[in-house]
C-alpha cells in the first residue's frame, strides 16, 4: 500500500477514535497492521463459534466463496444444515487446511 493512503487511513482512525471511544489505539494499530500485510488470519481466529458460514470459511482458507462452493461439490468439504443454513465445522476446515484437497 502506498504511504499516502496509509497516512490518510491512520489519520481517519485517529479522528474516529476521538469521536468513538470503542476505537482504541490497539484496534487502530491492528487495522494498520492488516493493511500492511503483517497479520494473517488463521481459521481459529475467525470467531469463537464452532460453525462457520461460507464467507467465514473462505476467509479462513484464504480463498473465494466460489472455491468453498467447489470444495463442497468435489466432496472435500461437507457442510451441515442448520435450519436451512449451510455451516462448516471448524475441525473440518482445519483438517482441510492441514491436508489440502485431493
Amino acid at each position: 500500500m502506498i504511504t499516502t493512503a496509509r497516512q490518510i487511513i491512520s489519520a481517519a482512525l485517529k479522528a474516529a477514535s476521538e469521536i468513538d471511544h470503542a476505537i482504541t489505539p490497539a484496534k487502530s494499530n491492528q487495522a494498520l497492521a492488516v493493511l500492511d500485510g503483517q497479520t494473517q488470519q488463521h481459521p481459529r481466529e475467525t470467531n469463537g463459534s464452532l460453525l462457520l458460514s461460507q464467507a467465514e470459511t473462505a476467509r479462513a482458507l484464504n480463498c473465494s466463496r466460489w472455491t468453498v462452493r467447489n470444495l463442497v461439490l468435489d466432496g472435500a468439504l461437507k457442510p451441515i444444515s442448520l435450519r436451512g443454513l449451510k455451516r462448516f465445522r471448524r475441525g473440518d476446515i482445519l483438517k482441510l487446511a492441514e491436508q489440502g484437497a485431493a
